[in-house]
């Protein structure tokens, strides 16, 4: 997927843009207006309200009115996240997360 990636931003590079969920949970304004701007539309302030707008309100009440910052870099704590799926997997995930680091350094995760 990485090597997909990379091929069709160099072939249609100003064309692709790249949306990393913890810049947007960090900064739901910026990511919007940054990417209404490279879409070329007209930024609306509603934009960073869509918790309200969620359709399911399992989700709707998850989040309330918040994008819930928490979420950032759950992916490091392998005994944790998903409440705990993956716990005691740790040596097992390793040579994964191995194969993934120069991809997770390219996206600035790390």
């Amino acid at each position: 997927m990485f090597e997909m990636y990379q091929c069709v931003s160099s072939k249609f590079s100003g064309r692709i843009y790249l949306v990393r969920m913890e810049d947007v949970i960090n900064d739901v304004p910026g990511e919007s207006k940054r990417l209404a701007g490279f879409l070329n539309i007209e930024y609306q302030p509603a934009m960073v309200h869509f918790p309200q707008r969620m359709r399911n309100e399992k989700k709707r009440a998850r989040y309330g009115n918040e994008v819930d910052k928490g979420q950032v870099g759950l992916w490091h704590d392998t005994e944790t996240v998903y409440d705990g799926f993956f716990a005691g997997q740790a040596e097992r995930l390793g040579p994964m997360f191995d194969r993934l680091d120069s991809v997770i350094h390219y996206f600035g995760c790390k």
